[in-house]
């Protein structure tokens, strides 16, 4: 968790986060017009867009990327070794970063991933550098370390081999689309692996340090998203039921079925904290397996439904990602500020009802055709997310300045 009697340089990642918040906004607006044009709703302006691949390229390349080069770039490195990456190093990613939504803007979408890929590769020697060594305080790697540098790698491999084929073959055997949600799965299920047990209460024993069923978990669900990605036979039965055995695993391994059995306990938290975690988490995987159970029933539903894979790439993009986000990743922000956990204030489950609210009247959408559900669901997926980050830094930064405020001694409260 975060260092005691060290801050976190916040200033370090305001760039990539800020990159990351300008595309969340407008790849929720492109989004949102997308939405509005199932419904019949044509608005004039929106043809002049660079089309549907804009949308979840701004999500997964733009926002999410944002969010996981954060956590290696700074967040997590700092954590894990007293260092953030070097000036260079995070001024050359903006640089690509920012080329690759330029280009995709302008229709050059193999150049705009190429962009993509030298940043995967610039994550994975970073991390590499760092996460595959032992930490400040002598601790060894775990899976948690294997997984977060696996996943850039993976994430560069599916990139590199879908652009030789565009390049050489002229059509790729697979989704780019859908198989770069390796990237943000990856990342989820690498952090989650560590620091579920400690926010929802299930510590203490002795665990392997490299815990196969979390791992085995891992290489499931990224292997059924690229399966189900793949113009092959079966593509849909085969992915659909690794990702649903994978998040089976994951769930089992992250302790939250003795949870669900035995209760949530503090722990290292407070109760409350523990439960708003726990909850997120629990629908987080719900979400993941609908994915699965949609992947498997993709050919069924097509006959009722024009959208069911929508729904189900959505149920994994935003279901599980956001509501991990949103449970997990906001708790440990406020302890890599240096703030202490046991001193974070109840959080607030408006977000997650606003959230969780947009999802199931999408997917009432996307399984039943009823038109109008989605001119809620879209801006109430925006309102949720953008809601959470509000009150999230809001408080993160009070919390910040009393605790600079206390340490240098101009506030004295024995209670931190």
């Amino acid at each position: 968790m975060g260092a005691s009697g060290s801050f976190y340089p916040l200033g370090v990642g305001r760039p990539i986060m800020l990159s990351g918040m300008v595309t969340l906004i407008l790849g929720g607006f492109v989004g949102t017009l997308l939405m509005l044009k199932y419904q019949g709703i044509d608005i004039a302006f929106a043809e002049n867009l660079p089309g549907a691949g804009f949308h979840w390229f701004l999500m997964i390349y733009g926002f999410l990327l944002s969010l996981i080069s954060l956590e290696i770039f700074s967040l997590l490195s700092f954590e894990w070794s007293g260092r953030v990456a070097p000036t260079h190093y995070i001024a050359l990613y903006l640089a690509l970063f920012w080329g690759s939504v330029i280009l995709w803007i302008y229709g050059e979408v193999t150049a705009s991933l190429a962009l993509v890929s030298i940043n995967m590769a610039l994550l994975a020697a970073y991390g590499s550098s760092v996460f595959l060594r032992p930490s400040r305080f002598g601790f060894r790697p775990t899976q948690y370390n294997i997984l977060l540098v696996l996943t850039p790698v993976i994430t560069l491999l599916v990139l590199l081999l879908w652009i030789l084929q565009r390049v050489f073959m002229g059509s790729p055997i697979y989704e780019i689309g859908i198989a770069s949600l390796v990237l943000p799965l990856g990342a989820i299920l690498a952090v989650e692996s560590r620091d579920i047990q400690l926010l929802t209460g299930q510590v203490g024993g002795k665990r392997p340090p490299y815990r196969v069923m979390i791992m085995a978990g891992y290489v499931l669900v990224v292997i059924g998203v690229i399966i189900y990605s793949a113009k092959i036979p079966h593509k849909d039965v085969i992915g659909g039921f690794l990702v649903i055995i994978g998040s089976l695993l994951a769930f089992k391994d992250l302790g939250l079925l003795s949870s669900l059995r035995s209760g949530v306990r503090g722990g290292l938290v407070p109760i409350y904290i523990a439960r708003y975690s726990f909850v997120h988490i629990v629908t987080a995987f719900t979400w993941l397996l609908l994915g699965g159970v949609l992947f498997m029933l993709t050919p069924l539903l097509i006959e009722v439904s024009s959208l069911p894979r929508d729904l189900a790439i959505h149920a994994m993009a935003l279901g599980f990602i956001f509501n991990t986000i949103f449970g997990v990743d906001a708790v440990l922000m406020y302890s890599h500020a240096g703030i202490s956990l046991r001193k974070v204030p109840r959080p607030s489950y408006i977000p997650y009802l606003l959230f969780n609210t947009s999802l199931i009247l999408r997917a009432i959408y996307d399984l039943t055709g009823i038109q109008g559900v989605t001119v809620a669901s879209a801006p109430l997926t925006g309102l949720g997310i953008v809601v959470f980050f509000l009150m999230h830094n809001i408080r993160l930064s009070r919390l910040r300045r009393e605790v600079i405020a206390m340490r240098t001694g101009s506030v004295h409260n024995p209670g931190f």
